[in-house]
């Protein structure tokens, strides 16, 4: 009985495990991949010539803390970016709760910046999301320079973007911060790769909080999706900035300005262009509306320590902090007042740590006070 009892329970784990690869490798069926090329269900206006459309992913959901994104965003920088020939367009899918649903086309209606495409919101539908939303972007801003894609949860320096856009400083191809990620081949793993759909141990990838795209690689990009034979992946930055940029030709160009986490104090906003992490709603608009209000050119001394740095090992920066493995914290700087350094819990790893240099009269949020550190 025992031994009858063990098959059987080996066979339905079995049944499992093939159960959650088949969710985590996301096998979409071809009429499901279609959808990406569906009319959608709320559209948006064309793109004006020169016109940047600044796509946000964000779930569809009307209360808590993604509408409270949508909300911070819509009363801080997108009323900044539409000073800038920029235009802010949340893109949703369609949500499960017919009620729901109702309530997300009051919410387009009344600010008129919702793309809703046909397809259900989920988690592992970002790749659809991806495609549909470049494929839309191809039909109606053709006038358009470059396209952003970013997250709910980033804080944008509308005023860089501006600049760089101005100025022609942004490379044809994909702009962001650009890493070798391991493959994580653990079936537990939120991002899960088995090694049939990607047989490397890592990859070349743009981080998906915030990129941009330069529309003369758009239509390469979008053809590249249509003749892609493998399998899809649930993994949307690593199928579109590697797999898919990697089939069209598509030059990755990294910008050490897109941080992946929120910094604190004014400088950090001022000098970067894209801060990812920004996940508290309220607190996100207080940094904003401080920064705003703040005197920054005090970020541009001629030899004041850079507000980010990026420190690894052999490549230590004069005046900068290095973390060492065992958690000890040393600083080569000498004389002068004491520096407050605020280091982000997310960032030490391994030799790399990213740390701030706070002046006195910086805004820290209370919930990183105990990561504040005096160095004498």
């Amino acid at each position: 009985m025992d031994k009858l009892y063990s098959i059987w329970f080996t066979f339905v784990l079995s049944l499992i495990i093939v159960a959650v690869d088949c969710r985590r490798t996301y096998k979409h069926t071809l009429e499901e991949i279609a959808h990406a090329n569906r009319p959608p269900v709320i559209d948006q206006r064309d793109c004006s010539d020169g016109e940047t459309p600044i796509f946000i992913h964000t779930p569809a959901h009307t209360s808590g803390k993604y509408h409270n994104r949508r909300m911070t965003i819509r009363r801080t920088w997108a009323q900044e970016a539409s000073q800038h020939q920029m235009r802010v367009i949340f893109v949703i899918a369609v949500p499960s709760s017919p009620n729901e649903q109702q309530l997300i086309k009051q919410e387009a209606e009344t600010y008129g910046d919702m793309l809703q495409f046909d397809f259900v919101e989920n988690y592992y539908n970002l790749t659809i999301k991806n495609i549909a939303e470049l494929k839309w972007a191809e039909r109606h801003c053709n006038g358009s320079k470059y396209l952003v894609k970013l997250d709910d949860d980033v804080l944008l320096n509308v005023g860089k973007l501006a600049q760089l856009i101005q100025h022609d400083q942004i490379d044809s191809g994909l702009t962001g911060e650009v890493i070798v990620s391991p493959v994580y081949r653990d079936p537990n793993h939120k991002w899960h790769m088995p090694p049939k759909i990607y047989t490397k141990n890592s990859y070349p990838m743009i981080r998906g909080f915030g990129y941009i795209i330069s529309m003369d690689q758009l239509p390469s990009l979008n053809e590249a999706f249509d003749t892609y034979k493998g399998e899809f992946m649930d993994i949307d930055d690593l199928f579109l900035t590697s797999v898919i940029a990697d089939l069209a030709n598509v030059k990755r160009n990294n910008n050490e300005h897109f941080i992946a986490y929120c910094g604190m104090d004014q400088c950090t906003i001022e000098t970067n262009l894209v801060m990812h992490g920004c996940s508290d709603s309220a607190e996100t608009e207080t940094m904003y509306r401080h920064w705003k209000l703040s005197d920054v050119s005090r970020c541009y001394p001629k030899n004041a320590l850079p507000p980010s740095i990026h420190n690894s090992q052999n490549k230590i920066r004069p005046k900068s902090i290095r973390i060492n493995g065992g958690g000890q914290l040393n600083t080569n700087r000498n004389g002068g007042a004491t520096p407050r350094f605020l280091v982000h819990r997310s960032q030490i790893v391994a030799n790399h740590a990213y740390v701030h240099m706070l002046p006195s009269n910086s805004f820290v949020a209370p919930q990183y006070h105990q990561l504040l550190f005096r160095f004498r």
